[in-house]
């Protein structure tokens, strides 16, 4: 029991490390703005009239 208890600890953990961001960039002179973890990633770029975002799980494709 008590060692299924570690495992499902240890799994927690594992998933809390990888959903906090590791990469936020500010591109002031682009005006964009991209956050990163290692499960998902999110670009904000400006446009006419609305800003776009991108968001891409695993962040990876973000850079297609």
């Amino acid at each position: 029991m008590k060692s299924k208890k570690v495992i499902v600890l240890f799994c927690l953990g594992a998933f809390a490390a990888s959903i906090i961001p590791y990469r936020i960039r500010n591109d002031k002179k682009a005006g964009t703005l991209e956050v990163r973890s290692l499960l998902w990633g999110v670009k904000k770029t400006p446009g006419e009239g609305k800003d776009h975002y991108s968001i891409a799980i695993p962040s990876s494709e973000l850079d297609a």
